[in-house]
Formats: C-alpha cells, sequence, structure tokens
C-alpha cells in the first residue's frame, strides 16, 4: 500500500484539463502528478492517497516527452496560470481535440463524433477570415524548440504569446519589517493564496504589464494612504487592464476597498506615461500612428461590503474593439473574448456552419453585446433578421448601441433570461396571431376606457412581435453551466430551426445539452474545438446540428 511521502518514478500517459499528469502505479492505482506531461516519466512524491487513485508532487524530470520545451515562463512554476506552457502547441492542439471527441462519447453517447482540427493561431477558421488575419494578428507567436539545418539552429514550432486582451491582477504588498514591504501586482500561486510578483507575464499585453509597474509605482508613493497596517491589508485589491488589439485603447480598473484613493490625477498620470511607452506585443492599430497603445478610459469599483459602485474617473467611458468589420464599445464589465484572433476564426466557423442566405432568421440566445449575431450581419451586409436576447441589462445596451455604430437595421435584442424572455415571446405571438388580446379578457371596458384604449394603441409605435417558428438557425452561447432543459424544449419543440449552432467554453456541459437536443431530434453533424486559451488547458468549441425527422424524447 502506498503512503503519503514515498518517492515514486511514473510514466506518464495522459493529462487531465488542469494540466494534470496520469500514470499508474505498479498495482495499477491512478496517479496524478502536476506539470507533467504524456511521454515523461517523472519522479515525484505522494502527498495523497485515496482508494482509487493518489496525487504526488513533482520532484524531478527523469526522461522528457518529445513534447516537452526547455522553458516558457521564469514564473511558470510558481504561478500555475499556465499548466500547458511548456507542451508543444501541436500537442495541446492533439490534447484538446481528443478532450471533445471524448466528453461527446461518453456524455452526449455519439460514436465515433466528428470533429475537426483544433484551431489556434496557426491557421483560420474559414477562408474569408484567413484572409483577413493576414493584414495584421492579434498576440505574437514565439518560436519555440531549435533543430539544426543547414549549420544553422532553427526554430521548429510555434508557440502563442502576448494573446490576452484582459488582463486582472491581483495587488498587495509583501511582509515588511515595519509594515508594508514592496508593492506587488501579480496571480496568486497555485492552490494558495500568496501573491507572486509578476512583472512579465507571457500571454497579457505588454500595455497590462506596463500598466502593473505604473501601480506599483503608485502604490510605493503613496503607501501610508494605501496600507493599513493595523489590518495588515492594502485598499486596492485588483487591476483590471483591457486592451485592444485593433485600436490600440486600453482601459484600466481599480477594485478597491472603500469609497476613494488618494491622488486619482497622479494614478492616471503614471498609467497614462507607462502605457504609451510600451511596445507594440501584438497590436495592429488602424490606422497606425505613433505608440502602439494608448490609455482611454479608467474606473475604480468601488466596494463597501456587499455594495458595488462603479466610478468613472477619466478618459471616455469605453474603449472600442473590433472583430472583422465589426464594432464594439466596451466597458469596464462587459464580458469580451480574451483572444481576438481566434475569437475571429471562431465566428468565421460559425458564420460557416449556420450557411446563411439572404433574409435568414437568426435567433442569437445568450447574446451578449451581440458580437456573434452582429458579425454574421456584417458579413451577410445587414441581409438577414437578428433577433437576440440576453439577462445582462447593459449587455442588451451595449448590443443596442453597438447594432446603431454597425449600421444594421434588422436587429432586435430583449433583456431578461433568455429561457423566459423566449417562451414569453412565443407565447405573445400565439396569443396576437390567434387575436386576442390578454389584457381585455378580465372585464368588459366602458365606452370611455375603450376610447382612451385605442387612443394609446394608435399613438403607441408598432412594433411587431416576431413569429420565432420561422427562426433558420439558432446560435446558442450560454455561460458555463450550459443551457436550461426549458430553453432547449423551446427551441427544439416549438422554435425548430433547420439549424443550431451551439458555441461553448466548457465542454461537459455542452456535450449534455447537444445529448438533450439528439434526443428532441436534432442529429449532430460535426464539431470544432478553439485553442482560446492557450497553455491553460481550457478550450472552446463549435458543433453544427440540424433537425432530423427520426424519433425524439417525446415519442
Amino acid at each position: 500500500m502506498a503512503e503519503i511521502g514515498e518517492i515514486v518514478a511514473v510514466k506518464i500517459t495522459d493529462i487531465t484539463e488542469e494540466g494534470h499528469g496520469v500514470g499508474h502505479m505498479p498495482d495499477g492505482m491512478a496517479l496524478f502528478v502536476p506539470g507533467a506531461y504524456p511521454g515523461d516519466v517523472a519522479e515525484a512524491e505522494l502527498e495523497k492517497v485515496q482508494k482509487r487513485y493518489a496525487s504526488a508532487r513533482l520532484l524531478k524530470i527523469k526522461e522528457s516527452s518529445e513534447n516537452r520545451l526547455p522553458d516558457f515562463c521564469p514564473y511558470d512554476e510558481q504561478c500555475g496560470g499556465c499548466p500547458l506552457g511548456r507542451l508543444r502547441e501541436s500537442a495541446q492542439h492533439e490534447l484538446g481535440k481528443r478532450h471533445v471527441a471524448d466528453v461527446l462519447e461518453r456524455i452526449a453517447g455519439i460514436e465515433n463524433p466528428f470533429v475537426e482540427e483544433m484551431t489556434g493561431f496557426g491557421g483560420a477558421a474559414d477562408s474569408e477570415a484567413a484572409g483577413k488575419a493576414g493584414d495584421g494578428e492579434a498576440g505574437e507567436v514565439e518560436k519555440t524548440g531549435e533543430a539544426e539545418k543547414n549549420g544553422e539552429t532553427e526554430k521548429t514550432e510555434s508557440s502563442p504569446v502576448r494573446y490576452r486582451n484582459k488582463a486582472v491582477l491581483k495587488l498587495g504588498y509583501s511582509r515588511g519589517r515595519n509594515g508594508a514591504g514592496k508593492p506587488l501586482a501579480g496571480y496568486f500561486a497555485r492552490k494558495s493564496h500568496r501573491l507572486i510578483d509578476v512583472k512579465e507575464c507571457r500571454i497579457q499585453t505588454p500595455a497590462a504589464d506596463a500598466a502593473a509597474e505604473a501601480v506599483r509605482t503608485y502604490m510605493k508613493e503613496y503607501e501610508r494612504e494605501i496600507f493599513d497596517p493595523k489590518r495588515g491589508s492594502c485598499i486596492l485589491k485588483e487591476l483590471t487592464v483591457r486592451s485592444s488589439f485593433s485600436t490600440g485603447d486600453v482601459m484600466a480598473v481599480l477594485r478597491i476597498r472603500g469609497n476613494r484613493i488618494p491622488d486619482p490625477e497622479r494614478l492616471c498620470e503614471l498609467l497614462d506615461e507607462a502605457i504609451y511607452a510600451a511596445p507594440n506585443g501584438g497590436c495592429r492599430k488602424i490606422p497606425d500612428s505613433g505608440a502602439a497603445w494608448s490609455l482611454e478610459s479608467v474606473w475604480l469599483r468601488a466596494e463597501n461590503g456587499r455594495k458595488t459602485k462603479w466610478m468613472h474617473i477619466a478618459g471616455k467611458r469605453t474603449i472600442l474593439d473590433r472583430i472583422g468589420d465589426a464594432k464594439f464599445e466596451i466597458g469596464p464589465d462587459a464580458f469580451w473574448q480574451v483572444n481576438p484572433e481566434v475569437t475571429e476564426k471562431l465566428y468565421g466557423k460559425v458564420y460557416e456552419y449556420a450557411g446563411l442566405s439572404e433574409g435568414a432568421r437568426v435567433l442569437d440566445l445568450y447574446c451578449g453585446l451581440g458580437s456573434i449575431g452582429l458579425y454574421l450581419s456584417k458579413r451577410m451586409k445587414d441581409s438577414i433578421h437578428l433577433i437576440g436576447i440576453e439577462s445582462n441589462e447593459d449587455a442588451i445596451l451595449g448590443a443596442n448601441r453597438s447594432a446603431v455604430i454597425n449600421r444594421v437595421v434588422h436587429a432586435r435584442y430583449y433583456q431578461g433570461k433568455a429561457e423566459e424572455v423566449l417562451t414569453n415571446l412565443l407565447e405573445k405571438f400565439k396569443e396576437s396571431s390567434e387575436g386576442r388580446d390578454a389584457s381585455k379578457e378580465h372585464r368588459t371596458l366602458s365606452e370611455s376606457e375603450a376610447a382612451d384604449l385605442s387612443a394609446a394603441e394608435e399613438a403607441a409605435p408598432k412594433i411587431p412581435i416576431p413569429d420565432l417558428s420561422k427562426t433558420d438557425c439558432v446560435i446558442l452561447d450560454p455561460p458555463r453551466a450550459g443551457c436550461k432543459e426549458s430553453l432547449l424544449e423551446a427551441v427544439s419543440g416549438t422554435v425548430k430551426p433547420e439549424k443550431i449552432v451551439y458555441v461553448s467554453c466548457e465542454p461537459a456541459t455542452f456535450a449534455r445539452d447537444i445529448r438533450f437536443l439528439i434526443d428532441c431530434g436534432y442529429h449532430f453533424e460535426k464539431a470544432a474545438p478553439f485553442d482560446m486559451f492557450p497553455h491553460t488547458g481550457r478550450i472552446e468549441v463549435v458543433s453544427l446540428l440540424s433537425r432530423s425527422e427520426g424519433p425524439t424524447r417525446d415519442d
């Protein structure tokens, strides 16, 4: 029986989504070793032993996998944010594709599902997106590995770095003898709340690194006002930096405890100077003029107990970003995909799977800022009819604003939970098509009431309730938890589109919902994984389902 503290050597044969190498003990027990990759022979110390599995701390690599790179980041053994950073990109893609195929077989019950090769930085998902990507790519691709060719050292494989347009850094101070030590801006160490001061993050923009350094300077200058020696805590909690690769716009957001910070003008001055001087790092500013990055917006997120207040302190309220030909205004708390280059390729795949024609009706559920639907509208030259539903009120306001700035006329947005709004719209259309007014069924109106109601109806704008039963394609892009069954039932049982395009950042819940839609009469066609978060083990997936005439879950 294995014991905690025992040193073992193990051949790693697989890896989990979290980046934990998987091997087996001599008795067949599964052993998980974070930091070890398939093909490695690892020496590890057992830290946890259960009946069916054990976990261990990696001590050293005795034999390296052919897919292991010599280095990736000076912080990777401390930070833990990029568990696959030392694994070749091709191997990461192979693992991602296999993971999607596995959940579709195991959870959705699909035998031999068709899964395309994973798309990352090295190629576009459709031909038109490929042409645009050549004009300037978000992020950078760094060569890794070496080979000898003609007596010279040649780099042999690329690895995406500097790809994220959003950084969220924790703030604090190291421990000093008489209070605060040096200012820290970075990330928590793996499985702890120990803050690692990260001067340069391999997956963030130079603008984010520069902003973090500016905040360190600010924290040093105003230590007495920022650090509370009695509590041993800092009123600055977090720095979020949003960087637009297409325009060079940068937004900085400070999460603070309380309602104020000392000398906000000095903070903005430091941020502005540092960001302006930051190197390019993948910015494809249009038009190209001067510095790559420019601070355009500064916000505070002030927290007092359970109350949160957003405070705009400098610049514009939003920054501008683009996906393809579509433009979007991004606010401080907006959801926005973090990898702009791969996002454009993913949206290109949605366009390909949807197979839209002029006049098509598209229902965009969990639409957020409306980015997928508006991208489709721009590519179809505003010839499709788009309806979006989103629960977040600010996102819906942003979607409407985005439709205006993109001059998309045939788009309408509804705010509320997707499952509730969709059911409500279906019921209202049924009522209107049957010529019934539910508000008049409760009692008979007097002559004066009837006249007032008639006048009000004539003055009100005539906005017809959409007939969702004529929808050609439904786009599903839910949060990690997936779709509610009531929504899937309404989509498959009442809306009945010819095609459903499902976009997900969580393969397990994606496969669960695919199984449900299959049981409701839809046929799984294919899926395409996307390397939206290189080096992390997380992936995004797009799938196409078509309506079939076979038996359903109700038969």
